[in-house]
Protein backbone atom coordinates (compact mmCIF):
# COMPACT_ATOMS: atom_id res chain seq x y z
CA UNK A 1 0.00 0.00 0.00
CA UNK A 2 3.29 2.17 -0.12
CA UNK A 3 3.32 3.18 -3.46
CA UNK A 4 -0.32 3.44 -4.69
CA UNK A 5 -0.16 7.18 -5.10
CA UNK A 6 2.58 9.01 -7.15
CA UNK A 7 4.32 11.97 -6.05
CA UNK A 8 4.09 14.63 -8.68
CA UNK A 9 7.32 17.35 -9.35
CA UNK A 10 7.41 19.54 -12.18
CA UNK A 11 7.31 19.02 -16.26
CA UNK A 12 4.63 16.46 -15.54
CA UNK A 13 7.29 14.07 -13.67
CA UNK A 14 5.23 11.44 -11.50
CA UNK A 15 7.53 9.62 -9.28
CA UNK A 16 6.94 6.46 -6.97
CA UNK A 17 9.22 6.22 -4.15
CA UNK A 18 9.65 2.48 -4.15
CA UNK A 19 9.42 2.29 -0.22
CA UNK A 20 8.01 -1.50 -0.90
CA UNK A 21 10.95 -2.73 -2.60
CA UNK A 22 13.16 -1.42 -0.09
CA UNK A 23 11.63 -3.02 2.78
CA UNK A 24 11.52 -5.96 0.53
CA UNK A 25 15.08 -5.77 -0.04
CA UNK A 26 15.82 -5.08 3.25
CA UNK A 27 13.83 -8.02 5.01
CA UNK A 28 14.51 -10.57 2.31
CA UNK A 29 18.39 -9.97 1.36
CA UNK A 30 19.84 -7.98 4.22
CA UNK A 31 17.60 -9.93 7.02
CA UNK A 32 17.27 -13.15 5.22
CA UNK A 33 14.70 -15.01 6.31
CA UNK A 34 11.73 -12.45 7.59
CA UNK A 35 9.75 -11.94 4.68
CA UNK A 36 9.16 -15.89 2.72
CA UNK A 37 8.98 -15.97 -0.77
CA UNK A 38 5.75 -16.93 -0.53
CA UNK A 39 4.46 -13.63 1.29
CA UNK A 40 6.77 -11.97 -1.40
CA UNK A 41 4.46 -13.50 -4.05
CA UNK A 42 1.03 -12.00 -2.41
CA UNK A 43 3.07 -8.59 -1.21
CA UNK A 44 3.11 -8.74 -5.63
CA UNK A 45 0.21 -9.48 -6.15
CA UNK A 46 -1.48 -7.43 -4.22
CA UNK A 47 0.86 -4.59 -5.38
CA UNK A 48 -0.43 -5.21 -9.14
CA UNK A 49 -3.72 -5.46 -8.51
CA UNK A 50 -3.37 -1.57 -6.79
CA UNK A 51 -1.35 -0.15 -9.31
CA UNK A 52 -3.21 -1.71 -12.10
CA UNK A 53 -0.28 -3.86 -13.62
CA UNK A 54 -0.68 -7.36 -15.36
CA UNK A 55 -1.57 -9.53 -12.09
CA UNK A 56 1.94 -11.43 -11.17
CA UNK A 57 4.40 -9.45 -13.06
CA UNK A 58 6.01 -8.09 -9.47
CA UNK A 59 5.48 -11.38 -8.00
CA UNK A 60 7.45 -13.09 -10.83
CA UNK A 61 10.09 -10.41 -11.21
CA UNK A 62 10.30 -10.17 -6.76
CA UNK A 63 11.20 -13.94 -6.95
CA UNK A 64 13.57 -13.92 -9.61
CA UNK A 65 15.57 -10.92 -8.74
CA UNK A 66 15.50 -11.89 -4.88
CA UNK A 67 16.66 -15.75 -6.02
CA UNK A 68 19.20 -14.01 -7.41
CA UNK A 69 20.57 -11.58 -5.12
CA UNK A 70 20.56 -14.01 -2.47
CA UNK A 71 22.90 -16.28 -4.79
CA UNK A 72 25.35 -13.23 -5.09
CA UNK A 73 25.50 -12.88 -1.84
CA UNK A 74 25.19 -16.17 -0.28
CA UNK A 75 28.39 -15.97 1.74
CA UNK A 76 27.04 -13.64 4.13
CA UNK A 77 24.28 -14.14 6.48
CA UNK A 78 23.33 -10.09 6.92
CA UNK A 79 25.12 -7.79 4.60
CA UNK A 80 25.79 -4.75 7.24
CA UNK A 81 28.68 -3.29 4.94
CA UNK A 82 26.73 -0.34 4.04
CA UNK A 83 28.38 0.45 0.61
CA UNK A 84 27.76 -2.80 0.05
CA UNK A 85 24.23 -2.56 1.06
CA UNK A 86 23.59 0.65 -1.07
CA UNK A 87 25.40 -0.67 -4.37
CA UNK A 88 23.29 -3.97 -4.07
CA UNK A 89 20.20 -2.43 -3.66
CA UNK A 90 21.05 0.55 -6.64
CA UNK A 91 21.62 -2.74 -8.78
CA UNK A 92 18.67 -4.68 -7.22
CA UNK A 93 15.87 -1.50 -7.98
CA UNK A 94 17.65 -0.87 -11.38
CA UNK A 95 17.49 -4.25 -12.24
CA UNK A 96 13.93 -4.55 -10.93
CA UNK A 97 12.40 -1.32 -12.85
CA UNK A 98 14.28 -1.81 -16.27
CA UNK A 99 12.94 -5.52 -15.65
CA UNK A 100 9.49 -4.13 -15.19
CA UNK A 101 9.57 -1.01 -18.13
CA UNK A 102 10.53 -3.99 -20.71
CA UNK A 103 7.71 -5.77 -19.75
CA UNK A 104 4.84 -3.21 -19.61
CA UNK A 105 6.66 -1.91 -22.91
CA UNK A 106 6.09 -5.11 -24.87
CA UNK A 107 2.66 -5.90 -22.84
CA UNK A 108 1.13 -1.95 -23.82
CA UNK A 109 3.12 -1.65 -27.08
CA UNK A 110 4.58 1.79 -25.99
CA UNK A 111 7.96 3.21 -24.80
CA UNK A 112 8.26 4.44 -20.87
CA UNK A 113 9.85 7.50 -20.22
CA UNK A 114 13.04 7.18 -19.07
CA UNK A 115 13.67 10.23 -17.33
CA UNK A 116 11.21 9.55 -14.92
CA UNK A 117 12.99 6.38 -14.67
CA UNK A 118 16.49 8.09 -13.77
CA UNK A 119 14.76 10.26 -11.33
CA UNK A 120 12.64 7.71 -9.71
CA UNK A 121 15.95 5.84 -9.20
CA UNK A 122 18.27 8.48 -7.90
CA UNK A 123 15.55 10.01 -5.25
CA UNK A 124 14.57 6.18 -4.07
CA UNK A 125 18.48 5.22 -3.84
CA UNK A 126 18.90 8.55 -1.26
CA UNK A 127 15.50 7.70 0.35
CA UNK A 128 16.93 4.11 1.06
CA UNK A 129 20.11 5.59 2.41
CA UNK A 130 17.95 6.98 5.34
CA UNK A 131 15.63 4.36 5.69
CA UNK A 132 18.60 1.62 5.92
CA UNK A 133 20.29 3.29 8.35
CA UNK A 134 17.09 3.80 10.67
CA UNK A 135 16.47 -0.03 9.83
CA UNK A 136 19.72 -1.24 10.68
CA UNK A 137 19.93 0.44 14.10
CA UNK A 138 17.16 -0.56 14.91
CA UNK A 139 17.72 -4.42 13.84
CA UNK A 140 20.70 -3.87 16.46
CA UNK A 141 18.87 -2.07 18.92
CA UNK A 142 16.45 -5.36 18.72
CA UNK A 143 19.70 -7.71 18.53
CA UNK A 144 21.42 -6.36 21.64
Amino acid sequence: MLNIDNVHIFNNINLLPNLDIMLIFFFTICRRGIFPIWFIFLLGIWSDSLTNLPIGLSSLLYIILIKIFLFISYPENNIYDFRKNIILFSVFLASLSLLRLGFLSIYNNQIYNIYNFIIELIISIIIYIILSTILFKYNKDISN
